[in-house]
């Protein structure tokens, strides 16, 4: 029997034999023992089976559990980056999992696929401020029930996937908000003197185009004072109050960003402040974040808080998201004329299509100049 007693010790005890190894033939075991019950002993064979071993008979039923467990062994297997697989946990914790708990996932249908679709589109944001769910949002989990019943489909427990016919939302598309140079300017005069590495952070998000989780990752070892760029080549992410390090987003996030000699001289001034305050913490200065004034790192959240704080103390400011100076940077390089190809490289995007997608809009001489050219040539 897979679960007994040991007479000696009174414990309950499991062999799950998973058939023979077609390498050297012998017979594939598990062994657990110290149970305290056979009842846990019998969970932890059924848990073992279908988690472990993927043992699911097609009279089962298929939870989305299950699934998932799956779709998490195949996307370490296939080295998806932590961050990804992070946030499709929390996806699936904060959608999905309740919602389909007690479903069995060989049976959903296209009918049900919809009906999750619209108990998205009611629920709320998270944050309290009333607002419901992006279509964008709702678009992901779909995305996200599509992948794990594929996974059923590998496993030849269902023969075809309901979300398949299931067109995505349509997305309005809003207006890209950014600062001007001179709608910056007004926000950066606002930080004190205390709060100079946010003031910092931000000059940096304004001036370099980086994302605010390449720049939180950077170290001095990065920043070249000869040649004058920071070099990106990781990103940082936060779980439970302890950073991850990771590669950017894309291969074309590994990037050299030149920024310019006033912004430079400011990281220097900062560095020798940042030694004396940090010295006797610890004995790899050129380690330390860029950016912290005391022995913990700033993250995300500490820089969107800011931000908030200096919204709402200066009503009169634009207020844009974190990403949003992003995009200001880009937009300052337009105006500035930049051609697109040398802004994609900067940005860090793989396709220049990806750049024109995003900014086109933002050239409307270009387009002009196209249109004039059409004229010239054409009869």
């Amino acid at each position: 029997m897979t679960v007994t007693k040991n007479k000696k010790t009174k414990k309950w005890e499991v062999d799950i034999s998973d058939g023979f190894s077609p390498i050297n033939g012998e017979r594939n075991r598990h062994r657990k023992t110290g149970f305290n019950t056979k009842k846990e002993a019998e969970d932890y064979e059924a848990n073992f089976r279908t988690f472990e071993l993927h043992q699911v008979s097609k009279r089962q039923k298929i939870s989305i559990e299950y699934l998932f467990s799956i779709v998490q062994h195949d996307d370490i297997n296939n080295d998806k980056k932590m961050s990804y697989r992070i946030t499709q946990e929390r996806n699936y914790n904060r959608y999905l999992k309740t919602y389909f708990a007690k479903a069995d996932m060989s049976k959903i249908t296209y009918d049900d696929i919809i009906e999750f679709r619209n108990h998205l589109l009611s629920r709320k944001a998270k944050g309290g401020n009333g607002r419901a769910l992006s279509k964008n949002t709702v678009n992901k989990q779909i995305l996200l029930l599509k992948k794990i019943l594929d996974v059923a489909i590998v496993k030849g427990l269902i023969y075809s996937n309901p979300c398949k016919n299931v067109r995505k939302l349509r997305i309005d598309k809003v207006d890209m908000k950014y600062y001007t140079l001179h709608e910056f300017s007004q926000f950066i005069n606002c930080f004190d003197e205390t709060d100079y590495p946010y003031k910092l952070i931000f000059s940096m998000l304004f001036y370099s185009g980086a994302r605010i989780n390449e720049l939180l990752s950077l170290t001095w070892n990065d920043v070249n004072f000869n040649f004058g760029y920071i070099d990106i080549h990781r990103s940082v992410f936060r779980l439970k109050g302890i950073n991850y390090y990771d590669t950017p987003k894309t291969k074309a996030g590994i990037r050299k960003i030149y920024i310019h000699r006033k912004l430079l001289d400011e990281l220097k001034i900062w560095q020798t402040k940042q030694f004396n305050i940090l010295h006797e913490y610890t004995d790899n200065l050129m380690n330390l974040q860029i950016f912290q004034d005391c022995p913990e790192d700033i993250y995300k959240d500490r820089v969107q808080i800011k931000k908030t704080k200096i919204y709402e103390k200066h009503s009169h400011l634009k207020k844009i998201r974190i990403h949003d100076f992003r995009h200001s940077h880009a937009a300052l390089l337009i105006n500035q004329g930049l051609d697109i190809f040398k802004i994609k490289e900067r940005m860090g995007h793989e396709t220049v299509e990806i750049t024109y997608n995003l900014y086109g809009h933002l050239y409307p001489d270009k387009q002009k100049e196209i249109a004039d050219l059409l004229n010239e040539i054409s009869y």
